[in-house]
């Protein structure tokens, strides 16, 4: 788990040991995001097996949850669903 910080169309956030930085565009409950990772700590893996990623995420919005779908430019042949629950505005 991690907490990421949507303004103005810039994106950052991180969980324990990643890092996460990059751009979104929101067009009514429709988004796409492009997210770059580092490693800021020392912890397990990522779930990737690689801490520098380029990720692109494709998602709908709701009032209190976001899901989406990505793809991993490293690892194309993997990817992967995300469900983002808001905690505040």
């Amino acid at each position: 788990m991690g907490v990421i910080t949507l303004d103005g169309g810039r994106l950052t956030g991180s969980d324990a040991s990643i890092s996460y930085r990059g751009s979104y565009i929101q067009e009514g409950d429709a988004f796409t995001a492009d997210i770059q990772t580092s490693r800021h700590a020392d912890g397990p893996p990522s779930i990737f097996g690689i801490d520098e990623l380029d990720i692109q995420v494709v998602g709908t919005s709701k009032a209190r949850t976001a899901s989406c779908r990505g793809t991993v430019k490293q690892r194309p042949n993997i990817p992967f669903e995300v469900v983002l629950v808001r905690i505040s505005s």
